[in-house]
């Protein structure tokens, strides 16, 4: 017992994949797999959820796809269960929640099912890509009721917007437009605000109309993506890595944020002689995270206090008993040096998610990201080889930028 609690006091998630971690951060994506998976099979104890979705976002940025599908759905599926227990909570009493068996933050669960939906939809999968964003609603909504009362309203902007990208393409513009609405209390950049007026106008709302372009400005009204001569794009770039998890007291167990720095601010995208095309940031996955975070804070706060005064009343009961103060000392030692928050998290995340959309004629086009810093001044451009449009067609691609 006590070598247990030892080990959960030293050992770190951090510390067991920082091989993988560093591979990632390289960019290269099918090595941290690899790593990461290699950590699977080694034995994943209570992190085996959090190194699934790892190795799954790895293998989806190494353009391996089927693998990617694989390792997130069993992710997706221990998640299922994860959220319905309940017992396993007290091995957490005396020592750290890193003794329990990882649950993914709502952000997060709700990721896993964006991340399989874009898998799907990126080889034409329409119906499965379809299935997993309506799955990330229906986790969203039902881990919304598991908080109980309170006005912090759980949400995904990355997973509503591409969840309204694959309704447009069902041909189910009301329920895309709801998505897109979703994304805008997010942001009102151009292109989501292109996306609100064309279905808008669309469905016949003649007042969201008015309100949409009172909040754009003076604009010309989108055209329909797709026709018998153009097909669309829908660009999605993924910049920068998350925050991680750390602990900036030992007096509580609490949970903390440090953001990575993200070099990338704005990207343009430009396809062969077309004209440049601005992205959108859609979600800046670094807010979301504190966000949600500062909306479980004060149940963290209630639960840590809790377990801290349990384990000084325990220190005291076992000296007493031995009528001995070193080992009450002794106990408060042990426990303070175990009291380490869950500071575990989706390390492979990017920071920010930005689309970019386009209505194009039929054809090859060469297809260019400029990236720019805070000031705006590009600092560096990436070549991503060539994109095929065809008529009627709507073809969905990403990119990961780590700066």
């Amino acid at each position: 017992m006590v070598a247990a609690l030892l080990a959960a006091g030293c050992a770190t998630y951090q510390d067991r994949v920082a091989p993988a971690r560093g591979a990632a951060d390289a960019g290269q994506w099918a090595a941290a797999a690899a790593r990461f998976e290699e950590t699977l099979a080694r034995g994943a104890g209570h992190d085996r959820i959090l190194l699934l979705m790892e190795a799954g976002l790895c293998r989806l940025y190494a353009g391996q796809n089927a693998a990617a599908i694989a390792l997130l759905a069993e992710a997706d599926r221990q998640t299922e269960e994860a959220y319905t227990r309940v017992l396993q909570q007290a091995g957490s009493l005396l020592a750290t929640d890193n003794v329990i068996d990882y649950r993914p933050e709502p952000f997060e669960a709700s990721l896993i099912n964006t991340y399989l939906a874009l898998a799907h939809a990126v080889q034409g999968q329409w119906p499965a890509a379809g299935v997993e964003c309506r799955r990330m609603h229906n986790r969203l909504e039902r881990l919304q009721r598991a908080m109980g009362e309170t006005t912090y309203r759980l949400s995904n902007p990355f997973g509503s917007y591409l969840s309204g990208v694959l309704y447009e393409q069902e041909g189910r513009p009301d329920e895309a437009y709801i998505d897109y609405k979703r994304v805008a209390e997010w942001t009102r950049c151009a292109p989501v605000m292109d996306d609100l007026l064309r279905l808008a106008q669309r469905l016949g709302f003649s007042d969201d109309v008015r309100r949409w372009q009172e909040a754009a400005g003076p604009r010309e009204m989108p055209l329909s993506p797709l026709g018998p001569d153009r097909g669309e794009l829908v660009l999605l770039i993924e910049a920068g890595r998350s925050p991680l998890k750390i602990q900036t007291s030992y007096a509580l167990a609490v949970p903390d944020l440090a953001s990575r720095p993200r070099q990338t601010r704005s990207v343009r995208v430009q396809l062969g002689g077309e004209p440049a095309i601005e992205a959108c940031e859609i979600a800046d996955l670094d807010r979301l995270a504190r966000e949600q975070l500062a909306a479980r804070r004060a149940a963290i706060l209630a639960k840590q206090s809790l377990v801290t005064v349990g384990k000084i009343v325990l220190a005291q009961e076992a000296g007493d008993r031995a009528d001995s103060d070193l080992l009450t000392f002794l106990l408060l030692g042990f426990f303070l040096f175990t009291n380490r928050a869950d500071t575990r998290s989706w390390t492979s995340l990017p920071g920010a998610v930005y689309v970019a959309r386009a209505a194009l004629a039929p054809g090859s086009y060469p297809l260019t990201l400029q990236l720019a810093g805070l000031s705006g001044a590009p600092w560096q451009t990436l070549d991503l080889g060539t994109i095929e449009i065809r008529p009627w067609e709507r073809t969905v691609r990403a990119v990961r930028v780590l700066f």
